[in-house]
């Protein structure tokens, strides 16, 4: 997860590199969906809520945080990081539901832990 960005970057540079990471994370949970999907057809339903949500996080809710971050309205940054907290948690949660397997628990548990630091980060901005 290095990033020469880094090196140099100051707190909103560091929270930009959180909202990349967050947005690079989302992409490879969409891609473990649709495989997923191809080598477990039973787990239709609950692949189709995480696609739902991780659509939303990298379409939607990563954007926005980058625009409050980009235009210092840090309540709307904030705002879309709570919502990718919730969605990621509720891709677990649909199989839990249907008493399945977790199989992208460790991708959503990331996603959740940068998320949340990413809301710290933006508090501090």
């Amino acid at each position: 997860m290095a990033n020469d960005r880094s090196l140099e970057a100051d707190l909103k540079g560091l929270t930009l590199i959180l909202l990349d990471v967050i947005k690079d994370k989302g992409y490879t949970t969409l891609k473990k969906v649709k495989s997923l999907n191809k080598t477990n057809p039973e787990w239709s339903e609950p692949l189709h809520e995480c696609n739902f949500q991780y659509k939303a996080v990298v379409d939607d809710d990563v954007p926005k945080a980058i625009k409050g971050v980009n235009e210092r309205r840090y309540e709307l940054a904030r705002d879309g990081m709570m919502d990718t907290t919730i969605k990621s948690q509720a891709c677990d949660e649909g199989f839990m539901r249907r008493s399945l397997p977790l199989p992208l628990t460790e991708l959503n548990t990331v996603v959740h832990n940068l998320a949340y630091l990413t809301i710290n980060f933006v508090g501090l901005l």
